[in-house]
């Protein structure tokens, strides 16, 4: 390889660099503001996640236990479609669909 071959090479390098920075310092601003979108983006699906998923699962699993009993004692009618105390399988998967339990 020859000494202009490499020299080439190098610039090449180098403009490829200085093009790259200077996407970002003229665009500095579009990128901050990107990156604190996904940022919050991101916050708010932790915290519906914890603030508002987390206790409708522990809702569905408490009115579960009772549909469960019964479906345990072979009272499918009740455990299906519920009693008057306790709401049923149809009833809880209706109320809450969104949730794992």
């Amino acid at each position: 390889m020859s000494e202009i071959e490499v020299n080439t090479k190098t610039t090449a390098e180098k403009t490829s660099v200085v093009k790259s920075g200077s996407f970002v310092q003229e665009n500095q601003k579009s990128l901050l503001f990107i990156a604190a979108a996904i940022v919050v983006m991101i916050v708010i699906y932790i915290a519906y996640l914890r603030l508002y998923l987390g206790p409708r699962e522990g809702e569905a699993a408490g009115k579960m236990y009772a549909a469960q009993d019964y479906w345990n004692n072979k009272e499918w009618d009740k455990a299906i479609n519920g009693d008057a105390g306790y709401p049923g399988f149809k009833k809880i998967i209706a109320d809450y669909s969104n949730t794992k339990t």
